[in-house]
């Protein structure tokens, strides 16, 4: 029975537990129709709490006002509670530069995530079917994509802490429309889905019957078939991609950063899913994202020098910075240091960039002066976290006396100046900072340290000459900045 594949479906693929409140994506259709009926048939059994949302895209006129008024006379039959509301699609393509089909996508899924949270459910469900399985692995296709774009609907999937799930997934059309007939259920009928201006309708009216009838009859299960086995193979190789990723990847407050020469030392099959990757950490999804943005990103990374950028679907930009690719949503920045006063002995917390100071005074009497000074600029530490959460941490020692106890935090300036340790003479930061072959965009995001009048540390790289421990000095400072990224 057509109930039980959708209960062998639903334990399956752990879509809900006993007692869940789901919100149900009705279109009027038939899909939607069918799965708004079934669900309610196993509500009992499952003790599920349903609702119903429907929006109208305003892109039919009198028509998507009746699939509204339907929607809602269905719910009063079944005693489920009707959720709609409306947007203009065409406008919403228009503003944001998309097809209708993908406008209309985000704006139904912006609805859904929205009414959802509003009525307190974390369980969202969709109508689709085998064959909308079949007709999104011949569309990716077509359009570009990787291994994981072929595995097609996922049955489960989490979007901003809600889960999605698809309980007509291993039912096929012709199962839907059996069912509706035989129970005598009505449904609406969407005439844009026989315009084959859009691609999904050729792909379901045209390129489907057609490798049917002429290649293979069962097109469809093989499609299928082919996306469960690539299924489990990716996600066996994105266990193997976890660890890799961690190493070479990192979050900061307002991009990732890819270092190019761990990653040129990878197999391409890992480049390229490291790529598609951090597109997907950065915007929250690949729409848009094809075989040709992938190709982009690699001869960035192989072919360009540095400095130069390209721009990604959804306002994604990516820079190549001598041996960093720099991710971001949007134009990137450059992010300041705003510091301030550091407490002598304590704890200092600063916001921008976050990171945290202790300090503390060291003597004679807790440590070996002379064996500190021996090694002056020398002991400075970058330590970071082997599960990579996000903390940088870096230890430098002084001459206590020489440094005195006003010190604090700031950003670069123009011109500044500063004696390296084992430097006769005063060199520029910026020049340091070039040799160090650190990107003109980090440059500004580097903490100084300093007194009234000198700098004594640019965080991470260098101390100055002026105030390194010597043999005679009595008292250490001890600085340990901790970065939060």
């Amino acid at each position: 029975m057509i109930k039980d594949i959708i209960l062998n479906s639903i334990k399956r693929y752990s879509m809900l537990d006993k007692g869940s409140p789901v919100l149900l994506s009705v279109s009027g259709g038939p899909d939607s129709i069918a799965m708004m009926y079934l669900l309610k048939e196993i509500s009992q059994a499952l003790d599920l709490k349903l609702v119903v949302a429907h929006l109208n895209h305003q892109l039919r006129g009198q028509e998507a006002d009746g699939d509204a008024l339907f929607v809602v006379e269905q719910g009063k039959q079944l005693g489920i509670k009707v959720i709609t509301d409306e947007t203009d699609v065409k406008k919403l393509a228009e503003k944001n530069r998309l097809s209708i089909e993908e406008a209309g996508r985000k704006a139904r899924y912006l609805f859904l995530e929205k009414t959802a949270i509003k009525e307190n459910i974390k369980i969202i469900a969709t109508g689709h079917t085998r064959d909308d399985l079949a007709e999104t692995i011949i569309m990716r296709l077509l359009r570009g994509c990787g291994t994981i774009g072929l595995l097609g609907i996922p049955p489960v999937r989490s979007q901003n802490k809600l889960t999605i799930i698809r309980p007509l997934i291993e039912l096929t059309r012709k199962d839907i429309m059996n069912y509706l007939d035989n129970h005598k259920i009505p449904y609406r009928v969407d005439t844009s889905n026989l315009d084959n201006r859009f691609l999904r309708n050729r792909i379901r009216n045209d390129l489907l019957p057609f490798l049917e009838n002429d290649f293979n009859p069962k097109a469809r299960e093989v499609l299928i078939n082919l996306s469960k086995i690539l299924d489990s193979e990716t996600d066996f190789f994105e266990q193997t991609l976890q660890p890799i990723y961690k190493q070479m990847v990192e979050k900061r407050q307002r991009h990732y950063t890819l270092n190019i020469s761990e990653f040129k030392a990878i197999h391409e099959a890992l480049q390229r899913s490291i790529l598609r990757r951090m597109i997907m950490d950065t915007k929250g999804n690949l729409l848009g994202i094809t075989y040709n943005h992938i190709e982009d990103l690699m001869d960035l990374i192989f072919l360009k020098p540095s400095g130069r950028q390209i721009h990604l679907p959804d306002d994604i930009t990516a820079v190549k910075e001598y041996n960093l690719i720099l991710l971001s949503r949007g134009e990137y920045s450059k992010p300041v240091v705003e510091g301030g006063p550091v407490e002598i002995p304590g704890t200092t917390k600063f916001d921008i960039p976050r990171m945290e100071v202790i300090t503390e005074i060291l003597t004679t009497e807790t440590i070996e002066i002379s064996k500190l000074a021996k090694h002056a600029g020398k002991l400075s530490r970058t330590w970071n976290d082997p599960n990579h959460n996000g903390i940088s941490e870096f230890e430098e020692f002084f001459d206590a006396d020489r440094i005195g106890e006003i010190i604090f935090f700031r950003s670069r300036s123009k011109g500044d100046r500063f004696t390296p340790i084992g430097f006769e003479g005063s060199k520029k930061i910026k020049d340091i900072l070039i040799d160090e072959k650190i990107s003109p965009r980090f440059r500004e995001t580097i903490p100084i340290l300093t007194t009234a009048n000198e700098i004594a540390w640019i965080v991470g790289y260098r101390i100055s000459e002026y105030f390194k421990i010597l043999e005679t000095s009595k008292r250490v400072l001890r600085i340990k900045v901790r970065f939060f990224h």
